[in-house]
């Protein structure tokens, strides 16, 4: 077991868990559906290599166009943090409790470059585009007879203002949507790839059930994505292959019952203070009220799908849609925060918006090609009207970069750099929002040996445990400091803390922007009232904390 332990730490990465059996089934389970994808995709191309697989001209075009669209989106898309804090940097590059399934699945790329937020943006960037390559041929492989799915499905997600702009960020959402496509694209091939060496097809079954199951560890509320393969499995009860699929089966049910135990024995740390009925009337204004959801598109397509006669998922088309708007609402009332959560579905409403739209297209009624016209049109429209948005700069982003510039080329003779912590945040609520882990991992990155960051509120109530007698301790300025009422618990004690022993600027930086949390999914008179009161002048800075203020 040391040894399984040992290589998994040089492939992964030491990880940061107290849970070592979600860790090691987590681990396994990723290897599993990696080696699936490379059978895969080693199968596919020894078709390709031996001319017995064709692609026609017209998918190659299509599939080539809208992934090159979406991938020029996706890069021009300015980088964001969109986490509150620091749980971000944590989430993603190292991973904690049940919900580091993507941390642990990025780290095998992590091993061989850097555990920094850029590196994890710009994963998530390539992750998104190739989602769209991947959700073409998924929709290509389910329904053969209709270029109008694949072409409808695939353009949603790339042109989704919230796929677009969370591909800037760290946000899980990206990486499930990536997840959940190859490892339904895995499952279609498994069942449907008659073209396929019969090994191949059940090292796939295997990653489809391995994929599938790992989903629900990136979110809990990804058991959604679980759905819609019971009806396709459903569909293909009679098939004989699939009576065959034993092992996919048993790999699945034993990485449920081992990710049953650890949660079990992790207890619920989930708490939601908000009532139901406000949160969920907040999801549906937002979901409904602020185009950036992109919901007519996928109103469209679901009525579609409910009416034509010649749907095949008739009375289920509704439900991605309906989970959608429930699930946020379990999220809060901040707007941002529902939409993150609401990016998390964008690939099975647009799956059901594309099919409906398609239907619509193919419809011998002229009225049902002008709404499809119609509708897409939209879509394509909804970047532009989001440009502002999906390039903004926000704090939370500048406090990032200047922190890490900072560090960079700190004065000689610094030993301590004090900075904001949410302590009082902790103390008032039992929750926290890991600010210190940012800073610190910002400075992990940046390679800063022999400096120690000290939290803020130990500064303020421990001084003598801080020696500042040599001029060797800077204070950071960062954005807890600024007044913004999602960080009111710094404001306070960076007051303190400026007042008492701060001196001489050593770096300061001015900028106008507002906070990701206000900002990032507003327009028109809505922005006016949300972000622009928040969106003034503020200024980050390093100063020198004297001895002679500190200590009096």
């Amino acid at each position: 077991m040391q040894v399984v332990l040992g290589v998994f730490e040089v492939l992964f990465g030491k990880g940061d868990s107290d849970h070592p059996l979600w860790l090691l089934a987590v681990r396994t389970n990723i290897l599993c559906f990696v080696v699936a994808v490379i059978v895969a995709v080693a199968a596919v191309v020894g078709l390709l290599y031996g001319h017995r697989l064709h692609l026609s001209r017209r998918d190659l075009a299509w599939c080539a166009g809208l992934t090159t669209v979406a991938a020029l989106l996706r890069f021009c898309v300015e980088h964001n943090l969109a986490e509150l804090g620091g749980i971000g940097y944590s989430r993603i590059l190292l991973g904690y409790n049940g919900n580091f399934a993507t941390a642990q699945l990025y780290s095998l790329l992590y091993a061989v470059s850097a555990r920094d937020i850029e590196h994890a943006i710009f994963i998530n960037r390539i992750a998104a585009t190739l989602t769209i390559a991947l959700v073409y041929v998924l929709c290509r492989r389910l329904n053969p007879a209709s270029t109008a799915f694949a072409v409808c499905s695939a353009a949603f997600i790339a042109l989704h203002p919230l796929h677009l702009l969370f591909s800037g960020t760290e946000a899980l959402a990206i990486s499930t949507s990536l997840l959940a496509t190859a490892s339904y694209l895995l499952l279609v091939l498994a069942l449907q790839g008659d073209d396929l060496p019969a090994p191949a097809r059940r090292w796939m079954a295997a990653g489809a059930a391995s994929g599938l199951i790992l989903l629900t560890q990136v979110r809990y509320e990804n058991c959604l994505f679980l759905i819609p393969p019971v009806f396709y499995l459903q569909a293909h009860r009679h098939s004989p292959w699939l009576r065959r699929q034993w092992p996919a089966a048993v790999l699945f049910v034993g990485f449920f019952l081992a990710y049953a135990a650890a949660t079990t024995a992790s207890g619920v740390s989930y708490q939601h203070s908000d009532g139901t009925e406000a949160s969920l009337r907040a999801a549906v204004g937002e979901a409904f009220g602020n185009p950036i959801f992109a919901i007519a598109p996928v109103v469209v397509g679901t009525l579609a799908s409910i009416v034509s006669r010649r749907s095949r998922v008739r009375w289920p088309a509704p439900l991605p849609l309906v989970a959608a708007v429930a699930t946020i609402a379990l999220a809060s009332k901040n707007g941002h925060h529902l939409a993150r959560t609401y990016a998390n579905q964008v690939l099975l409403v647009s799956m059901i918006a594309g099919y409906g739209v398609a239907l619509l297209w193919e419809s011998p009624v002229w009225v049902g090609r002008l709404c499809a016209v119609a509708t897409m049109a939209w879509a394509v429209a909804l970047p532009e009207v989001y440009w502002t948005n999906l390039r903004e700069r926000h704090l939370e982003t500048v406090e990032h970069d200047f922190f890490q510039r900072s560090l960079g080329s700190l004065p000689a003779g610094i030993d301590h750099v004090i900075v904001p912590d949410d302590e009082v945040l902790y103390r008032q609520s039992h929750s926290q929002i890991e600010a210190m882990r940012k800073y610190q991992m910002i400075a992990a990155a940046v390679g800063l040996r022999g400096v120690e960051l000290i939290g803020m509120t130990r500064f303020l109530e421990q001084r003598e445990e801080v020696d500042c007698s040599r001029s060797n301790c800077l204070f950071f300025r960062g954005v807890p400091c600024m007044g913004i009422s999602h960080y009111w618990f710094g404001a306070e004690g960076c007051a303190k803390v400026m007042e008492m022993a701060a001196g001489d600027a050593v770096r300061v930086e001015d900028v106008v922007a507002g906070s990701v949390l206000d900002c990032s999914i507003y327009a028109g008179e809505v922005r006016r009232q949300i972000c622009d009161p928040v969106r003034k002048l503020q200024r980050f800075g390093m100063y020198r904390v004297h001895s002679s203020k500190a200590w009096r």
